[in-house]
């Protein structure tokens, strides 16, 4: 989270360098990288990190490509949710991590691309 909060800092503090409307950064992730997307997408009221930096960590839009959203006992990618919960994770880390319960009013608008519910071929 420290790195993709990071990652949108710079990017707004040097849009100019880099040729960017600083109101408009998003950020994209497949899979696993879709979570961490989300993530900063739903857990920007809480910056990771100490800084002294007014810059917004907010995305401005999500790329969801493939994500896993979701760490609730039906829904959930069992290893990600294992490599980022560990073994015996507490209700309130489900809950805190399951970012379909962390959407609210200010949530970025996503984009999404999830994979077909039947089998095409």
């Amino acid at each position: 989270m420290l790195d993709a909060q990071q990652a949108l800092r710079l990017v707004r503090q040097r849009a100019t360098e880099f040729g960017v409307n600083p109101n408009r950064v998003g950020i994209m992730g497949f899979s696993a990288g879709g979570h961490l997307a989300s993530t900063a997408g739903t857990h920007f009221t809480t910056p990771a990190g100490d800084t002294k930096d007014n810059t917004s960590v907010r995305p401005d839009f999500l790329v969801l490509l493939y994500p896993v959203i979701s760490f609730t006992d039906n829904l959930a990618h069992g290893g990600s949710r294992k490599s980022l919960l560990g073994d015996a994770p507490t209700t309130e880390q489900v809950r805190l991590y399951s970012n379909e319960q962390q959407v609210t009013a200010q949530t970025p608008q996503p984009f999404w691309c999830t994979p077909p519910t039947t089998k095409p071929w």
